[in-house]
């Protein structure tokens, strides 16, 4: 729920001579912070949902690791274990990142949410590097007759693995999106763990999928020593896929680095059309803050006094609050860059 734009608007009512008296914006005040509190619930509930869930999800991993030998198992499980810590993380992170700003934090601390999403994605990686080199050793000792663990694939245990797994996956990620639903706006983390929920499932119906037909296929029979290490090098390189590209995303937010030159663009000639009085010298989308913010220099092509001027920029404001969904909006009275000023 964005409180910021809620109150310009009752100022841009005010201005437009309608009466909004004390005890009414009171009663909408409280009205809203209640529903902010109604969606941390939401949160919080969908998050201990999914602690239970991949704790449950983790247990059993290792379990049918210890019972298989199965390297491909090992990578499934400790990729649960993990999920199952950085729900248990953002639980903690999602109440910091909603405390209020201040002067300690003028823009609020959802960059906290950024350096937790990067932690858990580096982490995510090191599993999986050491998965990757642990097939390899695999492949290698089999290929030079040493000794290795024998693998133990059935389809009793492989169906049990994948039912109770897959079947996790699903229902968490249900959990999660209807939560989701009652949040205005959505969560970024409940959004994330919804993703890799989904992924984790179905990279896990692919691993079971792949042991039982290299195991019980008969020309596939020669590569059986090796079949389990190459299914851990197949899931490792998919796996590591979506940490990479969430670090990647996360450092460019933490930076504020200039990606969305085409959405500039849109705003840029939707601004030109609808206010073609002023001159802009640049627009900037940034998501650095969380909800997102929309800056832009402009300067008019004529003169204008200082209340027209103030009143064509409330206009602006309320224009790019209704197209881009309530983001912060920064109007820079100038006739340069913004990186410039």
């Amino acid at each position: 729920m964005k409180i910021g734009p809620f109150f310009d608007k009752i100022k841009l009512v005010n201005q437009k001579e309608h009466i909004i008296n004390e005890v009414d914006v009171c009663l909408l005040f409280v009205f809203i912070t209640i529903m902010e509190k109604k969606e941390i619930n939401y949160e919080k509930r969908a998050l201990l949902g999914g602690l239970i869930i991949n704790a449950f999800s983790a247990l059993v991993g290792i379990g049918f690791f210890f019972w298989s030998k199965s390297q491909a198992i090992f990578l499934d499980a400790f990729i649960s274990f993990i999920l199952f810590a950085s729900t248990l993380i953002s639980l903690f992170v999602s109440n910091s990142v909603r405390k209020e700003a201040d002067s300690s934090y003028p823009l609020g601390r959802w960059a906290i949410e950024n350096i937790f999403l990067i932690f858990r994605s580096i982490l995510m990686l090191f599993i999986i590097v050491f998965s990757l080199i642990n097939s390899i050793s695999t492949i290698v000792s089999v290929a030079t007759n040493a000794a290795f663990d024998q693998l133990n694939v059935s389809y009793l245990n492989m169906s049990i693995y994948a039912g109770l797994m897959v079947g996790s996956c699903f229902l968490i990620s249900i959990i999660y999106a209807y939560c989701n639903k009652k949040i205005d706006g959505g969560s970024e983390i409940i959004k994330l763990e919804i993703k890799a929920s989904i992924y984790d499932g179905l990279v896990t119906l692919f691993a079971t999928s792949s042991l039982l037909l290299f195991t019980f296929v008969d020309f596939l029979n020669p590569l059986k020593d090796y079949i389990d290490s190459i299914v851990t090098i197949i899931l490792s390189l998919i796996y590591a896929i979506s940490p990479i590209r969430e670090i990647i995303y996360q450092i460019k937010v933490l930076v504020d680095k200039r990606r969305d030159v085409d959405e500039e663009q849109e705003i840029l000639k939707k601004l030109v059309s609808s206010f073609p009085e002023f001159k802009y010298y640049d627009v900037y989308y940034s998501y650095s803050d969380h909800e997102g913010a929309i800056y832009v220099c402009l300067y008019p092509k004529v003169v204008m006094k200082s209340e027209e001027l103030h009143r064509r920029f409330i206009d602006i404001e309320e224009y790019l609050y209704k197209e881009y969904d309530d983001p912060k909006v920064i109007l820079v009275l100038s006739k340069t860059k913004l990186h410039k000023l």
